[in-house]
C-alpha cells in the first residue's frame, strides 16, 4: 500500500466531509475525531469546589468578609 501523506485523523475529516458518504459512517468518525479537534473540559476536583465554596460562605475575599468577625462575643455581655 503506498503512502500518501495523510494522517488518520485527516482521513477521518475527508470522510466526514465528504457529501456521498454513508451517514452513520460520518456519525462513527466524528465520534472517533473529536477528541483530537476539542478539547475536553476539565471540572475541578470537587474538593477543590467545596473550598471555594467555603471560602465565599466564610466572606473571605469580599466587602462583607468583617461581618462575621466580632471583637468580643455578643453573649458574653
Amino acid at each position: 500500500m503506498p503512502r500518501t501523506g495523510i494522517t488518520p485523523l485527516g482521513y477521518m475529516l475527508a470522510i466526514i466531509r465528504d457529501p456521498d458518504a454513508d451517514p452513520a459512517r460520518k456519525d462513527k468518525l466524528a465520534i472517533a475525531a473529536a477528541p483530537y479537534c476539542h478539547a475536553r473540559l476539565v471540572q475541578p476536583a470537587k474538593r477543590d469546589q467545596q473550598a471555594k465554596a467555603a471560602r465565599r460562605a466564610g466572606g473571605q475575599g469580599t466587602e462583607w468578609c468583617g461581618d462575621l468577625e466580632y471583637l468580643e462575643s455578643p453573649l458574653k455581655q
